[in-house]
């Protein structure tokens, strides 16, 4: 009895750090201005907010506008604030991500789509941290 428990522990734990990987991923994906790789993940319609802009966006154009963004704004370190993986539909983080002018506070929402979690929204907003 013992060996099973210690098997649906092991299971358990395997479960909830597989939950986290895609919000890690997509962390470190915009901490390092990796947008080609990002744009993978993206939905085919991106909600999109940068600073004061919002649109809905195609997964081109939004790869387009986050590249113009990471132009600007070249990433020095990221940190991960939030996460909620509590559900299997739906997962969300934010970061603080610090570049050469500034810090942004960057919020995404990922829902699953048959078993692949895509990035649905992303809010880059001026971090009101210090």
């Amino acid at each position: 009895m013992k060996i099973f428990y210690a098997f649906l522990l092991l299971v358990l734990i395997t479960a909830f750090q597989r939950a986290g990987d895609d919000i890690d991923r997509t962390a470190q994906l915009i901490g390092s201005a990796n947008i080609s790789e990002l744009a993978k993940d993206f939905a085919p319609v991106v909600d999109l907010t940068i600073m004061d802009n919002e649109s809905q966006s195609s997964a081109a154009a939004a790869k387009n506008l986050l590249t113009v963004f990471f132009d600007k704004h070249q990433p020095r370190s990221m940190k991960i604030l939030h996460r909620i993986t509590s559900s299997p539909k739906f997962h969300y983080g934010v970061i603080l991500l610090t570049t050469e002018d500034g810090m942004f506070r960057v919020a995404f929402s990922l829902k699953n789509n048959s078993g692949h979690f895509q990035l649905t929204e992303l809010r880059i907003e001026t971090s009101k941290e210090n």
